[in-house]
C-alpha cells in the first residue's frame, strides 16, 4: 500500500517541539526522495521556509487583530514579537514585508515612533532593493512615515 503524504502535517508541528529549520530540511529531504527528483533540494527548503513564514505571519496578525480590537498594549507588544522573529528568520518572503509594516502600526500603537519610522524605512529599503513590496506597502509605508516625522516628533 502506498503511503500517502499531506505536508500540511508536517508543518503542524508546533515550532517548541522542531525548529523551523528542521521543518524546512524534512519537508525538503521528503520531497526530494519521493516525488520531485527533478525541483533542487534549495528550491524545496525555500518553498518550505515560505509556507512556514505564513504560518507564522497568520500567528502574528491574529494577536495584532485582537490587540488593535482590545487596545491592549501588551497584545501589541507580543505581536511585535512575532512580527520582528519573521523578518530575522524569514528574509526575503512576502511575510517579511507584511511583518515590517505590521510592526509599524503596533509601534504606532504603543507611541513608539522611532520605532515605527525604522519598520516604515525597512519596507522602503526592501523596495529599493529589488524585492516583492506591493506599490500599495511601499505607499503605505511612505504615507504613515512621513506623517509621524510631520506630526509626532
Amino acid at each position: 500500500m502506498e503511503k500517502s503524504f499531506d505536508r500540511n502535517e508536517l508543518l503542524k508541528y508546533p515550532s517548541s517541539e522542531r525548529t523551523a529549520i528542521d521543518l524546512q530540511f524534512k519537508w525538503a529531504e521528503f520531497i526530494q526522495k519521493e516525488d520531485a527528483p527533478q525541483i533542487t533540494l534549495d528550491e524545496i527548503k525555500l518553498a518550505a521556509g515560505v509556507d512556514l513564514a505564513y504560518i507564522e505571519y497568520e500567528k502574528g496578525w491574529e494577536i495584532f487583530t485582537q490587540a488593535q480590537e482590545s487596545e491592549n498594549q501588551d497584545l501589541y507588544r507580543q505581536a511585535v514579537s512575532i512580527f520582528g522573529n519573521i523578518v530575522t528568520n524569514y528574509p526575503n518572503t512576502e511575510a517579511e514585508i507584511g511583518a515590517l509594516s505590521n510592526m509599524g502600526i503596533c509601534y504606532e500603537a504603543l507611541s513608539r515612533w522611532q520605532d515605527a519610522i525604522g519598520s516604515y524605512e525597512n519596507v522602503i529599503r526592501r523596495y529599493e532593493e529589488g524585492a516583492a513590496v506591493s506599490d500599495e506597502a511601499l505607499n503605505f509605508a511612505i504615507m504613515h512615515r512621513d506623517y509621524i516625522v510631520a506630526n509626532r516628533l
